[in-house]
């Protein structure tokens, strides 16, 4: 509920009616005023009789306390737009009570020998205080001097015709006088005036185009909210320290609320000096070029801490840069409302909103728990978030403590962002303020998410990266598509935590800066769905891992990239293949490589570990790979933990090594496809290897395949391998209880301290160096066998 206006003091509401009168004023005279009105249409001097038209009975030129000076439409040539000044000559100032512009003319009003213009309080008439007033469509300028004595000066301008009255000249004052604005039409103050009185605007624009145009700081710049009136500031001017009372929306343009105080363009500021008290529920503008800046640097409150509501309309921006006392609601209905301070919004009493086509700018850590409610994705220009981290600075990181409600817009969303290289921190709540709105990510910076949070809708990152802080950051979770999140093409997902809810993820695309859509920066695990709908990658950094626990589906790829390890702990149904780029894809489950006929490849410093014995029964699944591994000794495949069996096809497409830990094996059935290339037991291998090497099909280069076994443990050949090359054993095992094909160039070699055995048949000559060992038997399947060579040479 909004609060109810405060109610002016007698003083001002004396004002008022004085005002109200001068509207529909009808001027009597007497018998000593003049009452003229000016008959040229060139450049004249003030004090010439002829260029005045006064009654016969009461001749001369109006200068005096009680004299009226009228510029007026008379018919003839007079109705002829023209630029006419009149200047104020003579070795004395003019005294007035009234000027009335009704005329074609834009007329300027000037003064030579530095005479001015002086309004004095009359003594006759109805209207005794001082006034100018337009009704004429022209600009009317006064450029002399203005001095006030007597009563306030009533500006008084009309729309007739959509004139404006310009008061150039410096305004100074006597008594603490000041000014009064009356009428629907314009007036512009653009000097740098000294009177010390206050300014109390009631209805139109009074526009200032000088940091000092409102006077000295003395009085205060009020605005009245019965009828539209509004403080316009224009032109760039600096520092204001000029104390504003505001109240109302102001003027409305085509239905368009313009703000009780405007920046109507440049970059204005009003200084910590000024202040700003609302007075009812009121408005603030921001207009101008792009580009343009209001800035409030003063402290805004509310009269007698009433809860006003202050709202920003305009669309250009708003900067709030001190801790604000008001206690109203904050809601920015257009533009960007910069906040530059902690508390800028005032106090948490009733908090802020977001329209949508509207943008909070936090520059600055806000400590303060204020609850902000957000609709739509930001200015429609730019996309960058109802609340956003747009301009603080570059590598900063800026938070939001308070809680958050999602509103949604027309197309029920609702938004946060962090632009480049900033991140924006949310420790606070997020819930829906109504319905279950799509909560929105973008920007292209990092949102971070650093609380359980309760809003039901799905999320969406957009643009950018969203970090996940906390289990259940990403708000209620069933499963579906109704509470899911999904990550666009080129977004990431970056995940800090063991995520245990159910939550159903999409995936798109190589994710910000080729980290993964889904990338995984501490130890973390994902427990819900995920959902391929286009090829995506999947990273963690170097020395982490993300295990990802329940099934992958979606007829797109997976790759995995980045330095670290991803877990694939479920039976999966994606049917676009697996690309192992860099670090550990490691696998726990049978089909974790997904479904159909996609290929798993491992990209030399790559590395697909086969985890805690699992039993890979998919006889289907093909598997090609290069390179020693990560490090470039662990090897393409690795094994670790238990009897790990693979069942489908593995194909050399480089030189390639295979390794297993300690007491691990990998027994790798029916074989190895050689592809003309060089496969290598790991040096680093500790365990056992089971694997036949074969000829690979057509196209592929058979020619010259070697196989070396270089690592502590054993390799073993169970079964028949036809491949083509030199067979070395540098360390370690190796046995052969199938057989190794005829070669009459090849030889299997057996280095010094390494061993060779088996219970099978090496149609090949044996080479053995000196201290190598060859002998028959396979101590774990039959040690008493025998082992068949086609000649044995030891060399001495």
């Amino acid at each position: 509920m909004f609060a109810q206006p405060q109610r002016f003091s007698a003083f001002t509401r004396r004002s008022i009616a004085t005002a109200a009168v001068a509207v529909a004023m009808t001027i009597t005279g007497s018998a000593r005023a003049v009452d003229g009105n000016w008959i040229k249409n060139d450049d004249e001097k003030w004090k010439e009789k002829t260029n005045w038209s006064t009654d016969p009975s009461i001749p001369g030129i109006p200068a005096g306390a009680d004299d009226i000076a009228r510029f007026l439409n008379r018919g003839g040539g007079n109705n002829n737009t023209k630029a006419v000044t009149v200047t104020i000559d003579g070795d004395a100032d003019v005294s007035l009570k009234h000027i009335f512009f009704e005329n074609n003319h834009n007329y300027t009003i000037d003064a030579a020998d530095g005479r001015k213009l002086v309004f004095k309080q009359g003594t006759v008439g109805i209207l005794k205080s001082p006034l100018i007033q337009t009704k004429g469509p022209a600009g009317y300028e006064i450029k002399a001097p203005v001095h006030i004595e007597g009563d306030n000066l009533s500006i008084q301008t009309e729309t007739t015709g959509g004139g404006t009255l310009t008061l150039s000249g410096v305004i100074s004052s006597a008594n603490g006088k000041g000014l009064r604005k009356v009428g629907a039409g314009t007036a512009i103050l653009s000097a740098a005036n000294t009177f010390t009185g206050s300014v109390n605007v009631f209805e139109g624009w009074l526009i200032g185009m000088n940091n000092s145009a409102f006077g000295d700081t003395t009085g205060k710049t009020i605005v009245d909210f019965k009828k539209p009136a509004s403080v316009g500031l224009l032109g760039g001017l600096g520092a204001i320290k000029e104390k504003f009372m505001i109240a109302g929306h102001g003027v409305s343009t085509d239905g368009n609320v313009r703000g009780a105080l405007v920046s109507l363009g440049g970059n204005n500021t009003i200084t910590a000096d000024g202040a700003v008290i609302l007075n009812s529920n009121t408005s603030i503008g921001a207009e101008g070029a792009p580009g343009d800046v209001f800035t409030i640097n003063a402290v805004i409150s509310s009269n007698n801490n009433q809860p006003y509501q202050l709202n920003k309309v305009g669309d250009r921006r708003l900067d709030l840069g001190n801790k604000n006392t008001y206690t109203g609601k904050t809601f920015v209905k257009t533009g960007v409302l910069g906040v530059r301070a902690d508390g800028a919004l005032g106090t948490t009493r009733n908090g802020t909103e977001v329209n949508a086509d509207a943008q909070i700018d936090l520059v600055v850590n806000y400590k303060t728990a204020e609850e902000i409610t957000v609709s739509g994705q930001g200015l429609s220009a730019t996309l960058l978030g109802a609340l956003a981290a747009e301009t603080s600075p570059a590598g900063s990181t800026v938070t939001f403590a308070g809680p958050i409600k999602l509103k949604g817009d027309g197309g029920n969303l609702a938004s946060v962002g962090a632009v480049g290289n900033r991140w924006l921190v949310l420790p606070g709540n997020i819930s829906d303020a109504a319905g279950a709105p799509e909560f929105r990510t973008l920007g292209g910076g990092t949102v971070v998410l650093d609380a359980v949070n309760d809003h039901k809708g799905q999320t969406s990152v957009w643009s950018g990266t969203l970090h996940v802080k906390k289990d259940g950051a990403l708000g209620k979770a069933d499963g579906t598509d109704a509470t899911r999140t999904r990550v666009t093409a080129g977004e990431t997902l970056a995940l800090g935590v063991n995520y245990t809810k159910n939550e159903k993820l999409a995936l798109n695309g190589g994710g910000r800066g080729g980290l993964g859509a889904l990338h995984g920066i501490t130890d973390s695990s994902w427990n819900g769905q995920i959902e391929l709908e286009s090829a995506s990658s999947v990273g963690a950094d170097d020395r982490t891992t993300l295990a990802l626990n329940k099934p992958i589906a979606g007829a797109a790829k997976l790759t995995k990239i980045g330095a670290g390890t991803v877990s694939l702990d479920a039976k999966n149904t994606y049917t676009g293949g697996t690309d192992v780029d860099a670090g550990y894809l490691t696998i726990t489950s049978d089909e974790a490589l997904g479904s159909g006929a996609g290929a798993a490849t491992v990209k030399t410093g790559a590395t697909l570990v086969f985890s805690g014995g699992v039993n890979y029964l998919k006889d289907t699944q093909q598997i090609n790979i290069a390179g020693a591994g990560v490090d470039g000794k662990i090897g393409a495949i690795h094994a670790v933990g238990k009897d790990n069996k693979f069942s489908g096809k593995i194909t050399l497409t480089d030189n390639a090594t295979i390794s297993t830990a300690a007491d691990s094996t990998l027994k790798i059935l029916p074989a190895v496809r050689e592809n003309g290339k060089k496969l290598t037991q790991s040096p680093g291998a500790r365990g056992k290897i089971e694997l036949d090497v074969l000829k690979a099909a057509a196209p592929f280069d058979t020619t010259d395949t070697e196989v070396i076994v270089d690592g502590e443990g054993t390799v073993v050949m169970p079964g028949p391998s036809d491949y083509d090359g030199p067979t070395t054993v540098r360390q370690g095992t190796l046995l052969v209880n199938g057989q190794i094909a005829p070669s009459s160039v090849y030889h299997v070699n057996v280095e010094p301290a390494a061993v060779l055995g088996g219970t099978g048949v090496i149609a090949r000559n044996v080479t053995a160096m000196p201290g190598a060992i060859v002998s028959a038997g396979d101590e774990e399947s039959d040690p008493t066998g025998d082992l068949t060579v086609a000649a044995l040479h030891m060399l001495p």
